[in-house]
């Protein structure tokens, strides 16, 4: 005989155990109810010094919550941290940033305002195209990703060998959140100048967004350059030549972002007559507001993942800086593009 009641309880308890699971492994946990937020005292009492039975049992639910995905993290082999979860957490957009610090050593790169900014600026950004760094300095790069690391970031990097002439030498180099990206590290390389047409050759890498189905995954070659005075003008008159090169590099993308310093707003450019378009537009690029100097480029007609948002990091007023203040850290400011996580930029 059928029995009704029988059905209801299964129904029931199955929709138990999944709200249990969703609770227990996918609710945002407060932050006010966590262990590190418990009073000093380590007493669960209102404020007629009574004693919270209510706020005690809810700290120690989410204490085993907290427990229960640090144990599944652990056996599943995830790098995330359970008690921090917004540092590593998948994001639909990818934002790409570029900064140049005029002259970057060891000895400046630990300046307290250098290290500032550039701890708050990997901090928002995926991508990073890092520009001004003087030759031989490796570590540099290495105790940023250190830096980073620190909050909870997983950042790794590429650098490229020493490129320039004489005395105007420099090292490019490309940081990335390896949780969010990967790329392919044999087809990391400074493109070639035989006839030394370029003062400092770009440095070029490939990479795909991690974390979705790599067949939708947004995938794209990423180019970071610095044209300079006073030869950067004849420069941008081969950024055509540069982009068809890369094109011809064997790897058959066609998503291809430039990034870093072209001296000039984006309308001057001459490659922006030809289908390409700069993140920033036209906005002021060094600490005084005058110049147009970085840029983040893309094709308009290729790249479709761009969506729409790209801002300058206004480093000087953000920590109430003079301008000579700020043209001591860097006679530019950093900036950033947001792309779609996914290829085709359908979310």
């Amino acid at each position: 005989m059928f029995n009704p009641f029988s059905s209801t309880k299964r129904i029931v308890l199955t929709g138990a155990i999944v709200f249990a699971a969703w609770w227990t492994f996918l609710a945002p946990i407060p932050s006010s109810t966590s262990s590190d937020q418990a009073s000093p005292s380590g007493d669960n009492q209102n404020a007629d010094n009574a004693f919270d039975h209510k706020g005690e049992l809810l700290q120690h639910a989410n204490d085993f919550r907290y427990w229960a995905r640090g144990l599944l993290a652990h056996y599943t082999g995830s790098t995330t941290d359970p008690n921090n979860p917004d540092a590593n957490t998948f994001r639909p957009a990818l934002r790409v940033g570029t900064i140049h610090i005029n002259d970057l050593n060891p000895a400046k790169f630990r300046k307290e305002k250098v290290l500032t900014l550039l701890r708050e600026f990997g901090r928002q950004c995926d991508l990073i195209a890092l520009q001004g760094l003087q030759p031989n300095q490796d570590e540099v790069v290495t105790e940023w990703v250190a830096e980073l690391l620190q909050q909870n970031l997983q950042y790794d990097y590429l650098l490229g060998p020493v490129v320039g002439r004489g005395d105007q030498q420099r090292q490019f180099a490309i940081l990335y959140n390896k949780l969010k990206l990967e790329t392919d590290r044999t087809h990391v390389y400074t493109l070639q100048d035989p006839q030394d047409l370029i003062l400092f050759d770009p440095l070029v890498a490939w990479f795909r967004v991690r974390g979705i189905d790599p067949s939708r995954a947004f995938t794209f070659t990423f180019v970071n350059l610095e044209l300079t005075d006073p030869t950067f003008s004849q420069e941008q008159q081969l950024l055509e030549e540069i982009v068809q090169s890369i094109r011809n590099d064997g790897r058959r993308e066609d998503d291809i972002i430039l990034a870093g310093t072209f001296e000039c707003a984006a309308d001057q450019i001459p490659l922006c007559s030809d289908g390409w378009f700069g993140v920033l537009g036209n906005a002021p690029t060094d600490p005084s507001f005058q110049k147009r100097r970085d840029n983040i480029l893309v094709n308009t007609r290729t790249t479709e993942e761009f969506l729409g948002k790209g801002e300058v990091f206004d480093f000087l007023r953000a920590y109430n800086l003079t301008v000579q203040d700020a043209l001591q850290i860097s006679q530019h400011l950093p900036a950033w593009g947001e792309f779609s996580a996914l290829e085709g930029g359908f979310q």
